[in-house]
């Protein structure tokens, strides 16, 4: 099992999974949240930015939730690997690739502490896979997420993927999740040019509007329901198919795994690769340990 360690940074983290509840340092948890997103084996650079960002993470909800003494790790929605996991994973990177060392806890301890701030605050890092080109701007309360282009995510195999569907089940499918409708029994004129697409800048998909009857779907449950892959997205109306094509994999705000990886093997610090996806912030101590 990782060293058991002691931080200063105030508060633990309990993990419940199906085996029971543990309880870890936040540094000693990270190598599992790290190892739960990024492969071993990946640049030493992008690791590092990582273990910050699964760091930024943590900091930001054990503040959101009143800096208790505990913070529930199921309740900030982040992925974690367990134990047996990590274990497999870095038998088998040692196996394939002869190296003892285990580069992801290396990241953790090399940025041990750092998060990323604006304007002196924690802030909610959101990553995702890949871009439909360009990353998304955040709303108000979020304005280091600035829209951050991506190009070379076009070419890659999964920036572009269709989903078939048979008239008839798109639409159920679609006013099953209308307003006021029960199991889909609330019909609609089922005609896709009467619906409209409105999106932000980079693409995505706000929701989808019926304006004749003033109905709104928002993206989010529209990929759920549909099992799409980002809400990226079009609507194509066929003989007897509708068809959604979609762009990039994820909701695109914050780091783009995928284009972060390219960033790192061309020479960028991890500062940089992190600056980048979030504009004007500032690496600090997160357990009140000032950095340069």
């Amino acid at each position: 099992m990782l060293e058991h360690k002691i931080s200063d940074a105030g508060f633990q983290v309990v993990v419940t999974d199906a085996t029971g509840s543990y309880t870890y340092d936040p540094e000693e948890l990270i190598p599992y949240m790290v190892a739960a997103i990024v492969p071993f084996g990946s640049e030493e650079q992008l690791l590092q930015a990582f273990a910050i960002l699964c760091r930024t993470n943590l900091v930001y909800y054990w503040e959101v939730s009143g800096r208790q003494e505990t913070l529930a790790y199921e309740e900030c929605g982040l992925p974690v690997c367990s134990f047996g996991e990590y274990k497999e994973l870095l038998e088998y990177k040692i196996d394939s690739a002869e190296d003892k060392e285990d580069d992801i806890k290396r990241a953790v301890e090399a940025t041990e502490g750092i998060i990323l701030l604006y304007e002196g605050d924690t802030i909610e890092a959101p990553f995702f896979y890949l871009s439909a080109g360009q990353t998304r701007t955040g709303n108000d309360g979020q304005a280091y997420l600035q829209g951050k282009i991506c190009d070379e995510d076009i070419h890659h195999s999964s920036y572009l993927n269709k989903y078939y569907f048979e008239k008839e089940d798109f639409w159920n499918k679609l006013e099953a999740l209308m307003p006021g409708s029960i199991d889909g029994e609330r019909m609609t004129a089922r005609i896709m040019k009467d619906w409209s697409l409105p999106a932000d800048e980079s693409g995505y998909v706000y929701g989808l509007l019926y304006e004749k009857e003033q109905v709104y779907i928002d993206a989010i449950s529209f990929c759920n329901q549909f099992e799409l892959c980002s809400s990226c997205f079009e609507i194509e109306e066929r003989e007897k198919q509708m068809v959604i094509t979609t762009r990039g994999v994820g909701h695109g705000f914050g780091l783009n795994m995928t284009y972060a990886a390219k960033q790192a093997q061309n020479g960028m610090s991890y500062y940089e690769i992190l600056n980048y996806y979030f504009a004007n912030t500032k690496k600090d101590k997160g357990y009140n340990v000032s950095v340069e």
